[in-house]
């Protein structure tokens, strides 16, 4: 039995530095780091090319590889050209496989808002495939793209090649769920990249509903129909741990137990 790579997002571990992300991915053994970029991430815009050599420096002496650079601002695929190869750059030098962005928000008519979208995804593919770097798309909720199917719609007309999507359940559970084996299968050779975390709606004493995060083995997503789909699509990239369960002592290793057991059978 094989088991996919494993790799813990800085974005679930707020307030630790570089250091200490990569010292505690090495002490759960895990294979790899994708790091947040953006106001209140592991690494912020302006963050300066020693700096950025000490990462990169950090996470080899630990064995680790880079999991993706993923960019936490909402206006990203607006960055002016200059800002966008800086961060092409940055993921260059940290030895990820691509760069992660979120779709442009609802403030206009979709139609015109989407197809402004496509055009920007479009240019900034062609700039992270100048690096040798894929753009991936992730689906999410109050996005222009909250689903597969809108992600697939958004980068048609984009070599392939050049771009991908992030299969979020967790995030999907919200806004856009597909059932697992259609949803893989809307994304086809799309499908680049999967976040793991799991979901329950709560209901406040307002009677308003609001959504909060759970152990892996008791939310809302089903897990183990999503590693079956997973595995059915023959996908064999990484499983990234992109938010924890609980902010508790010790909720790393708790849902790493679950995360180990959900790579082993999509990968049997």
């Amino acid at each position: 039995m094989t088991t996919a790579p494993l790799a813990v997002a800085s974005a679930a571990l707020p307030g630790l530095d570089p250091g200490r992300v990569c010292a505690l991915a090495a002490e759960h053994g895990l294979d790899g780091v994708e790091w947040g970029v953006g106001v209140g991430q592991a690494l912020p815009l302006t963050v300066s090319d020693a700096q950025l050599a000490a990462v990169a420096t950090a996470a080899a002496s630990h064995g680790l590889a880079c999991a993706g650079v993923a960019v936490h601002e909402p206006e990203a695929l607006a960055y002016p050209a200059a800002l966008w190869h800086r961060i092409c750059d940055l993921a260059v030098v940290l030895g990820a496989p691509h760069v992660r962005v979120y779709a442009t928000g609802r403030d206009t008519d979709f139609d015109s808002g989407f197809a402004g979208l496509r055009e920007l995804l479009a240019d900034k593919a062609r700039a992270t495939a100048e690096r040798g770097l894929r753009l991936l798309l992730e689906p999410a909720p109050a996005t222009l793209v909250p689903d597969p199917a809108l992600a697939r719609r958004a980068l048609s007309g984009v070599d392939s090649d050049s771009v991908g999507v992030v299969y979020d359940p967790g995030s999907l559970a919200r806004e856009g769920w597909q059932d697992p084996f259609l949803a893989t299968g809307v994304l086809g050779v799309l499908l680049r990249h999967v976040h793991v975390k799991n979901v329950a709606p709560r209901r406040n004493e307002d009677g308003s509903w609001v959504w909060q995060r759970t152990g892996l083995d008791t939310g809302i997503v089903d897990w183990s129909r999503v590693s079956d789909a997973l595995d059915a699509a023959g996908y064999a990239g990484w499983f990234v741990l992109d938010h924890l369960s609980s902010h508790e002592p010790g909720s790393l290793a708790v849902d790493l137990v679950h995360l180990r057991k959900l790579a082993e059978v999509s990968h049997a």
